[in-house]
């Protein structure tokens, strides 16, 4: 009646299930909100220490809100809205120009009483997220020298 064969059937059965695993492999959008504590270094320097690295997040870009305060920004489209879009083709395609997300994770560093407290709040895909978190995380363990010439670093 429509004139498939058998070897566009399998063609396109191929071709919705590369689809299906390019989905299932995708980067995650996750939302994140925690905080963490630097003690022992001053907002200023973690400021410098940490925005500097936040800039080079692959994909993402950074853009500061105000001074202490930068946010990365991404956009994604939901898998399911790439799966409708190839099934509609040509008029699907429309619909992942609509249903484009912009994402965005905010870094925040703070005066604490004992130094300095960054938090970190939004959405963002899960290896921008993690990469954010050792950027920080790494912070955390760099001890000032005196610290570690007495003996309180542990490794």
């Amino acid at each position: 009646m429509f004139g498939f064969g058998i070897a566009e059937v399998v063609v396109a059965l191929l071709l919705v299930g590369a689809v299906a695993l390019g989905l299932l492999l995708r980067d995650p959008v996750v939302t994140v909100d925690d905080e963490m504590s630097i003690d022992g270094m001053s907002p200023a320097e973690l400021d410098r220490r940490v925005f500097g690295r936040l800039g080079a997040v692959r994909r993402s870009q950074m853009g500061q809100v105000f001074p202490g305060h930068v946010a990365l920004t991404s956009s994604s489209i939901p898998g399911w809205a790439i799966l409708v879009g190839l099934l509609t083709f040509p008029v699907g395609l429309l619909l992942l120009l609509l249903i484009r997300q912009q994402l965005s994770l905010h870094v925040r560093v703070l005066p604490d009483g004992r130094g300095s407290l960054v938090q970190v709040a939004g959405k963002a895909r899960k290896s921008v997220a993690l990469e954010v978190g050792r950027i920080v995380s790494a912070e955390q363990t760099a001890l000032p020298a005196q610290l570690v010439k007495d003996g309180f670093a542990r490794r």
